[in-house]
């Protein structure tokens, strides 16, 4: 089952990026950190979902990053029943799918 969660964290921001539309940037970064990984009691996650606060930006002394307090709502997928639930990928050619995934569910 699909469920959606609300996260805060603080999000580096990169000067390169400074130019950028900051929402676009905070949220590849969050999906570059956070996106096909595993967390406990909440699932797989797939994606941010969308960016509900962003928060004040600040660069700490000797650091060229600027750092946003940010609230989003991340996409998670989970088996209810049991909490957890069994990932695996079979054959999968790469220009044929990108950024997805095969589930078989083992008994």
């Amino acid at each position: 089952m699909f469920i959606l969660s609300q996260l805060c964290d603080t999000v580096a921001i990169k000067p390169h990026q400074l130019n950028a539309d900051q929402q676009t940037v905070i949220k590849k970064r969050l999906n570059e950190r956070l996106a096909n990984k595993v967390v406990p009691d909440l699932g797989l996650c797939i994606c941010v979902y969308d960016i509900t606060e962003i928060g004040d930006s600040y660069i700490l002394p000797g650091e060229g990053d600027c750092r946003a307090r940010v609230t989003v709502r991340l996409l998670w997928i989970r088996d209810v029943a049991t909490g957890c639930c069994k990932l695996s990928a079979s054959k999968m050619k790469k220009k044929a799918c990108k950024n997805c995934f095969l589930s078989r569910r083992y008994g």
